[in-house]
């Protein structure tokens, strides 16, 4: 038999490690963008963004600044968020096993959709 061993130092972190861009889903309705996915989206506080929902796969959601949306607030640290009860509700419908705080990764790769620069949300990863 041959076995892999492991310790705890072959899963610290280093400071090195990338932290992906995260859209969370808290408990009281707060939906927030960290660090990283504000420098992907290249948005600010009091900038807006909108979220879509794909009409034929409703698990498929996309996030992007737009002219219209949801009005970024600050948070913690450099993130920033919004808040929305109805919204959030239907966002956390997406998830229904997975207590809130809810973290969706979010892609890296841009694609474009009705003049609008937009991400998807990668909610298979919480499946």
């Amino acid at each position: 038999m041959k076995l892999k061993y492991f310790t705890p130092e072959d899963f610290k972190k280093t400071k090195s490690s990338v932290r992906r861009p995260t859209f969370t889903i808290t408990k009281n309705a707060l939906l927030v963008l960290n660090k990283e996915l504000v420098a992907q989206l290249k948005v600010v506080e009091g900038d807006t963004v909108i979220l879509g929902q794909d009409e034929k796969l409703q698990k498929d959601w996309f996030i992007g600044k737009s002219e219209v949306g949801f009005k970024l607030k600050k948070t913690t640290g450099d993130a920033l968020g919004f808040s929305c009860k109805e919204f959030a509700e239907l966002l956390r419908g997406q998830f229904p096993k997975i207590p809130p705080p809810i973290r969706v990764p979010v892609s890296p790769h841009q694609t474009e959709n009705e003049g609008n620069i937009i991400y998807a949300l990668l909610t298979k990863a919480n499946d």
